[in-house]
């Protein structure tokens, strides 16, 4: 199994993910396959919150076929990057 780590420092599997959503102001959520929220993102900045959910989609679509893409979040939203060592999963 190979997780993506999110922005927060969590770990999901973004083949199990339905929908990625921006909700403007508030954050980003994350819904599995029969629509229950499986992540919550705050993101109140419409930029930031935006450029998490698509990055987020773009990683979703290779795990779909099998392959694996990890977001920079140190280098797209300009803060300290996010090991999978320091992911609570």
């Amino acid at each position: 199994m190979s997780l993506t780590i999110l922005p927060t420092g969590d770990a999901i599997d973004l083949r199990h993910v339905g929908l990625i959503q921006y909700v403007p102001s508030k954050g980003v959520a994350i819904k599995d396959a029969a629509g229950n929220l499986a992540a919550w993102l705050d993101e109140p900045d419409e930029l930031r919150g935006i450029l998490i959910r698509d990055e987020l989609i773009a990683a979703a679509a290779p795990r779909l076929r099998g392959r694996s893409h990890q977001p920079n979040w140190s280098a797209l939203l300009g803060e300290p990057n996010i090991s999978e060592e320091d992911s609570l999963v």
